[in-house]
């Protein structure tokens, strides 16, 4: 009799637990990947707390089975939000603790563990406030609203950063810890194997929420995955992005047979066997722009061993082509100058004479505007993409460009990862600027 009811018993929570999965299946499609990779798994410990009644373990969403029918018939909403909860800390890799997180000394650990259910509760919240509130999130708002004021978006690195500034006081962490964490992270520990597959499926996410969201409505969403899985961008790769396929009228040596040639050299005297091939397809950047930021605080040594950097790199790619058109757009918040290159001539020109103009707010969405113009005057016909080189925070454009388009900031990782879901950000050290 027993064996039945715990068989009702662990049936009745799976089904509790599947409908929780739907209700988040319905609201947030691209959760599907996860969900699936998220397993549900009995758990083998008893619990001795509500908060204990779930929590993820290696792959899987653990759950003893007496507490989660108890939880859903508290409020349905309870276990829907708990699933969810659980679900972003999988999909954040929060519970596969890096070296950094397990170095942690004293109430530095707590801290973490506080600052990824304060993320992940923000982060429910912003994805819909009503659909999923229980009767907690009304203590949690007032809290909410004084942190995310102090951070660039809710992390667990910046909610974590934010939290030690503030020194807690014993009785201030204690009543966090009571009104945010809904699920087990005693089986949270280091994998670096795991960690680095998981961070597929965060990368999957993301593309996933590109593809079923809107960008503005889930854009705290969209800033966390992108933290998630940045790495660091290579500037000199990058560039290769925007070159384009071209014939280039030279010796293809891949494609040329050296033996048949010189053997035809010797056989015909002087007349070679075959004749090599005087074509290769190379990449060659063509239409393009560079936007530099002219506001009151840019350097200009800063902006000349950019433009220097930049040149290097096109240069030693021999990225040039005949009918090479790169667009140097100044702007503060207006534009200033365009200035369009052709060659390496008028390249090593303009920074050998390099004169700023602007120096007021800062604002991109000109550039953008600008560029559109130039687009539908036929004067960039094949735009390969844009670099804006900035120093500090500004105003993006609110819809995304049909080209590639980066940020580059000079040591500012900060401001590197707040540029739009639709863009690269890449900070570049500025020492490294300056050796070229």
């Amino acid at each position: 009799m027993l064996n039945q009811e715990n068989l009702e018993r662990e049936n009745l929570a799976k089904d509790m637990l599947d409908y929780a999965k739907e209700c988040v299946l319905m609201e947030f499609p691209f959760f599907t990947n996860a969900m699936y990779q998220m397993k549900l798994k009995k758990m083998t410990k008893n619990k001795s707390s509500i908060v204990e009644s779930m929590g993820i373990c290696d792959d899987s969403l653990c759950y003893d089975t007496q507490s989660v029918p108890e939880l859903y018939g508290k409020n349905a909403n309870y276990l829907t939000q708990i699933y969810l909860h659980a679900l972003l800390h999988f999909c954040f890799r929060h519970d596969l603790l890096v070296p950094e997180v397990t170095a942690l000394k004293g109430n530095a650990k707590r801290y973490y563990s506080l600052a990824a259910d304060i993320a992940v509760t923000a982060l429910i919240q912003q994805l819909d406030r009503e659909r999923f509130r229980i009767p907690a999130d009304a203590a949690r708002d007032e809290v909410l609203k004084d942190i995310e004021s102090k951070v660039p978006f809710c992390s667990a690195q910046y909610v974590m950063e934010e939290l030690i500034k503030r020194d807690l006081s014993e009785t201030k962490l204690g009543e966090y810890e009571i009104l945010f964490p809904m699920d087990d992270h005693r089986f949270w520990t280091c994998n670096a194997k795991r960690d680095q597959e998981r961070k597929k499926l965060t990368k999957t996410l993301k593309t996933d929420l590109d593809t079923f969201s809107k960008k503005n409505k889930n854009k705290g969403l969209f800033l966390a995955l992108k933290e998630a899985v940045a790495e660091p961008v290579d500037y000199a790769s990058f560039l290769r992005r925007f070159a384009c396929a071209q014939e280039q009228m030279h010796i293809n040596d891949e494609e040329f047979d050296l033996g048949y040639y010189l053997y035809g050299l010797q056989l015909n005297e002087k007349i070679p066997l075959v004749e090599p091939l005087e074509y290769a397809e190379q990449y060659r950047i063509k239409d393009f722009v560079i936007a530099i930021d002219t506001s009151g605080s840019t350097a200009g040594y800063l902006v000349q061993a950019f433009l220097d950097k930049t040149f290097t790199i096109l240069q030693a790619q021999n990225s040039y082509t005949k009918q090479m058109r790169i667009h140097i757009i100044q702007c503060d918040d207006r534009i200033q100058s365009d200035t369009v290159i052709h060659n390496k001539e008028e390249m090593e020109k303009y920074v050998a004479r390099l004169n700023i103009k602007g120096f007021g707010a800062t604002d991109f969405k000109p550039v953008f505007q600008y560029v559109e113009e130039l687009r539908q005057q036929q004067k960039l016909r094949d735009l390969r993409g844009l670099i804006y080189f900035t120093d500090g925070r500004g105003s993006y454009p609110a819809t995304q460009p049909n080209y590639e388009t980066a940020f580059v900031f000079i040591d500012d990782e900060e401001s590197a990862k707040l540029v739009p879901p639709w863009a690269v950000g890449i900070s570049l050290p500025a020492n490294k600027l300056r050796e070229g």
